[in-house]
């Protein structure tokens, strides 16, 4: 067989898995609702306001409910069916966006309507994180895991690529709410393709106490907590990951206002921006599924570092073309970061636990959140080129402390 054949198959191994193809249809849907929901929410915000703190607020107002969500999100998934808490979510989900567009077609939305559901919608994906990525395991084994998690990734980058684009050239031609309503019907897609996904083994290890499980949950919690903190390795990787996150995804959430304020662009660029950054992520995450198990830990953080360095030139960019192109290498590293992250605890946690361990490691969209919020508040007070230029620093530190003071993370393979 050629060399090159084979490494096609190897890239695109987890697709020969009939429910993992269903998972992938539901992921490119969900990835792309929520993609478009981020940026037209931003927009909406940004043009009901003209404030950063706004952007910043708005996007704080999921922190705690993420948090919470995510917390409980993993003990549910240790313990009920991932596939049924992952189609309820995603229901929800759809349910206030159309509320959201209905009140943006009345003329009635105002500022708390959106802090409301991105509280709500905050907690109810990080509810669904624990459970989106366990069921990996289930459906593809552990062989396939680095694959299929870069292959759901490439999903994500995908999606980022083509959809914000679309919805730019959307918000430039048509109201607000008519991107809404495009929202509502990616998310009824990823629901009815989850449905398609046969029952797994896991699905049948149910609770039949779950009525009144909230002291077996909370004894739930605290042994994947006491897991954790006995493993250097994996504590490592909680915290790493959490901070990574903290300095390095509020870029993406800032960018309605940046690009409005900084470039004097619209809906057309903010798109194509989105697209840009998720071009690179895309490259990445092909190279990442054929990638071998070698010096990951090593590569989470010196990728992170450069990612900082990156964030510094984006926010000195003298004009929009320069930004566009450091963009490739910023989707690059934030893909390269996530999916080594996850990547990591599905191969070194014991299966009992994963659930519970990647809830810990999901709270980095409430860290991306509260990230979003510090860096819209300094955005407002110095201006958003050196706000965004301290997160970058910022980046490159924690990088750097985290290589020197978490050696178990450093040698993981």
């Amino acid at each position: 067989m050629p060399e090159s054949s084979f490494r096609f198959r190897r890239t695109f191994d987890s697709l020969s898995v009939p429910a993992f193809r269903w998972f992938f249809l539901g992921a490119l849907a969900l990835f792309a609702a929520s993609n478009g929901l981020i940026l037209v929410r931003g927009y909406v915000v940004f043009e009901l306001t003209g404030s950063f703190a706004a952007l910043g607020s708005v996007a704080f107002a999921s922190v705690v409910p993420g948090i919470a969500g995510s917390i409980y999100g993993g003990v549910a998934a240790d313990r009920w069916s991932k596939r049924r808490l992952i189609q309820v979510g995603q229901a929800i989900v759809a349910a206030l966006a159309f509320v959201i567009g209905t009140l943006l077609y009345l003329d009635r939305i105002e500022l708390w309507h959106l802090m409301a559901s991105a509280a709500v919608q905050g907690g109810i994906f990080g509810l669904l994180a624990p459970a989106w990525s366990a069921i990996l395991p289930e459906m593809v084994g552990k062989p396939r895991i680095m694959n299929a998690t870069a292959l759901t990734m490439g999903v994500a980058s995908t999606a980022r690529l083509a959809v914000p684009a679309g919805f730019g050239l959307m918000l430039s031609l048509a109201d607000p709410e008519v991107s809404y309503a495009l929202i509502v019907a990616f998310l009824v897609a990823a629901v009815l393709a989850f449905g398609r996904i046969p029952a797994h083994p896991g699905d049948a290890l149910r609770d039949p106490r779950r009525g009144r499980a909230s002291s077996a949950g909370a004894r739930a919690l605290l042994e994947g907590v006491s897991y954790v903190v006995r493993r250097p390795a994996i504590w490592g990787l909680v915290v790493a990951n959490f901070g990574l996150t903290l300095l390095s995804m509020p870029y993406l959430h800032l960018m309605p206002g940046y690009v409005k304020q900084v470039f004097r662009g619209g809906p057309e660029l903010l798109g194509t921006m989105v697209s840009l950054n998720s071009l690179g992520a895309l490259v990445c995450t092909l190279i990442l599924a054929s990638m071998a198990a070698r010096g990951r830990g090593r590569l989470l953080l010196r990728s992170s570092a450069l990612m900082g360095l990156t964030l510094i030139g984006f926010a000195a960019a003298p004009a929009a073309w320069v930004a566009l192109v450091l963009l490739l290498f910023i989707g690059a590293g934030q893909t390269l970061r996530f999916s080594l992250a996850h990547v990591l605890c599905q191969t070194y946690v014991d299966d009992v636990y994963r659930g519970r361990v990647l809830a810990l490691l999901g709270m980095q969209m409430a860290a991306a959140q509260m990230g979003t919020f510090l860096v819209g508040i300094a955005s407002e007070a110095w201006g958003p080129s050196p706000a965004l230029g301290g997160m970058g620093a910022g980046l490159m530190l924690f990088s750097a402390a985290g290589y020197a003071l978490l050696p178990s993370l450093r040698r993981l393979d």
